[in-house]
């Protein structure tokens, strides 16, 4: 299972990090690119968009910081809804 995970702020750092240790496959973004160093130098991979992490990943977890960028991260530019959702699973 390959488990994307957007919002890599002081709480989203802290749980993606417990996920890639317990052994996932990730895929990570965040709006800020300098956010996702501490989880690529653990093997997670780096992704351009949250549509990207949608395409890439079986389940994805966001934490973000409220409505507005939820409502970026869903129907922004590049977000979950310009790709299928089919099959997938979002926390």
């Amino acid at each position: 299972m390959i488990v994307g995970f957007i919002g890599l702020g002081t709480m989203g750092r802290n749980a993606a990090l417990n996920i890639r240790r317990a052994g996932f496959e990730m895929v990570v973004y965040d709006i800020r690119p300098q956010s996702m160093d501490a989880l690529t130098a653990v093997g997670a991979l780096p992704a351009t968009s949250p549509a990207d992490v949608l395409e890439r990943s079986d389940v994805v977890v966001t934490m973000v910081f409220g409505p507005r960028e939820i409502e970026q991260v869903v129907r922004g530019e590049n977000g979950f809804l310009t790709i299928s959702c089919a099959g997938k699973y979002w926390v």
